[in-house]
């Protein structure tokens, strides 16, 4: 499909500090290209040539964050597609009255449908990926030969 938008998460391959006593175990960690604030989203958004002028782009960006706030402090769960959001309550509520040295509310996210698909659709692009998996399990170089990675480098 010509319009299909592809996507792409560069890794980089660390130390598993979990099982330190195991030198070849090894994890991918996403490398960041930045972050983006709600300015980098609606320049994105206009950037989509919609014919939206920014003024209209922001004003249904903030009415979203104001719904989707209220819909969560008043109990409801929503669903966006991207994410699925709930409110939930933490600790342990004493002689039936809420204490805020003890207890506080907070919102669980998990991962929405739209973007579980868009996940199994993104390679990885770390080399790692790239090694075919018998090389993949041998990370750590011989003392008399580089490592796929060091030649690589």
């Amino acid at each position: 499909m010509a319009n299909e938008i592809k996507y792409q998460i560069n890794g980089q391959l660390a130390d598993n500090t979990v099982t330190v006593d195991n030198k070849e175990d090894m994890i991918l960690v996403p490398v960041s290209i930045g972050s983006a604030d709600e300015n980098r989203i609606i320049a994105e958004l206009k950037a989509e040539d919609s014919g939206l002028r920014e003024e209209t782009i922001r004003h249904v960006f903030d009415l979203q964050k104001r719904v989707i706030k209220r819909m969560l402090m008043t109990g409801m769960s929503v669903n966006t597609g991207l994410y699925y959001a709930s409110v939930a309550f933490r600790g342990v509520i004493e002689n039936s009255t809420w204490n805020p040295a003890k207890n506080s509310i907070v919102v669980n996210f998990n991962v929405g449908a739209d973007l579980r698909e868009a996940i199994k659709a993104a390679p990885c692009t770390s080399a790692a990926c790239r090694m075919p998996p018998p090389v993949h399990r041998m990370l750590r170089p011989r003392q008399d030969a580089p490592s796929p990675l060091q030649a690589a480098s």
